[in-house]
């Protein structure tokens, strides 16, 4: 077989991928408006309602994230489909930063996954082994193998040979790359608190109603500020982010340490029907506080690994 064939068989599978990535793309966006009638059938007259539905409340909080979850696959999914059927470079450096970014944040997300299943519909034993295995596949199978693709050198020639001109996504190192979308994600993160009466782990106890969401808009508003400052390819942005993970990781340490999972789901104060469901959940505090630090340790190692970009650019602009 000719380069040429080859070539012309990898342009047409990373167009296969665009195709699949915009139809997941198309899905998400048309699902998200559908999606807000569950508000409907959990609100007052309908199917589902149950007295406290509503902002504060566990169903209220789930549906919510969904139909954000749903834009935001949008969002991400109809770019990345566009980039690819065309051939981008932009496209093939955004899916590596998102798929490594995958790889540090990919645990809870899929655990949120398997709980919002769990909600939905019980399942039967006999599906037990196929759900671990979208699971497995979900975190880490299919990232590792898709990364692998796209960092193969004629992967990186098939879209640079029909892209030849680099915009500014281009010229950030994947390292800073990954590092501000990290924290744009952590972000999104910090907007789960105010589905939850504010709650918000600070040094050994939750903060809760007004107080925690003082401190999440705080830490919201710091956030978007590192982000900025870090796609401007700025060292204070590198310290902050740094700082950042230390302070949440401690104070999750020390706050889940001190609360267990039935205080905290107390101080939320939802609707009796699903703190009854709740309190006989077998989750310990213990169980969480590894789900949580584990994508922040992997973080903290992203961030230490880019401060050899921020002072390499920090020393070219000195100069």
């Amino acid at each position: 077989m000719t380069n040429r064939m080859k070539t012309s068989k990898l342009v047409l599978l990373i167009k296969g991928i665009g195709v699949i990535f915009l139809v997941i793309g198309i899905v998400a966006a048309v699902m998200g408006p559908i999606e807000m009638y569950c508000f409907y059938l959990f609100g007052s007259g309908g199917r589902f309602h149950y007295p406290g539905f509503g902002f504060g409340s566990l169903m209220f909080a789930n549906v919510a994230v969904q139909i954000a979850g749903y834009y935001l696959i949008a969002a991400v999914f109809v770019p990345l489909g566009y980039g690819h059927l065309t051939l981008r470079g932009w496209a093939r450096a955004l899916v590596e930063a998102l798929l490594w970014c995958w790889m540090v944040v990919g645990v809870p997300l899929v655990v949120f996954f398997v709980l919002v299943l769990l909600q939905a519909k019980p399942l039967s034993t006999s599906v037990l082994p196929l759900l671990g295995l979208v699971c497995v596949m979900l975190y880490p199978i299919a990232p590792a193998g898709l990364l692998y693709f796209y960092r193969r050198a004629d992967v990186r020639a098939a879209f640079d040979s029909h892209d030849a001109i680099r915009t500014r996504l281009d010229k950030i190192p994947l390292s800073i790359l990954v590092h501000g979308i990290l924290l744009t994600f952590f972000v999104l993160v910090h907007h789960l608190p105010i589905l939850f009466n504010g709650l918000v782990p600070f040094m050994g106890s939750f903060l809760v109603a007004m107080d925690g969401f003082t401190l999440s808009a705080f830490v919201i508003l710091g956030l978007v500020l590192l982000s900025v400052g870090v796609f401007a390819r700025r060292m204070w942005a590198w310290w902050g982010s740094i700082l950042y993970l230390v302070f949440m990781g401690v104070s999750t340490i020390l706050t889940l340490l001190k609360v267990n999972f039935q205080e905290m789901i107390g101080l939320v104060d939802f609707p009796a029907k699903e703190y009854a469901a709740l309190k006989n959940v077998p989750i310990e505090s213990v169980h969480m506080l590894i789900v949580i630090l584990m994508p922040m340790l992997l973080a903290l190692i992203v961030f230490i690994r880019s401060h050899r970009d921020f002072s390499r650019i920090q020393m070219e602009h000195d100069s």
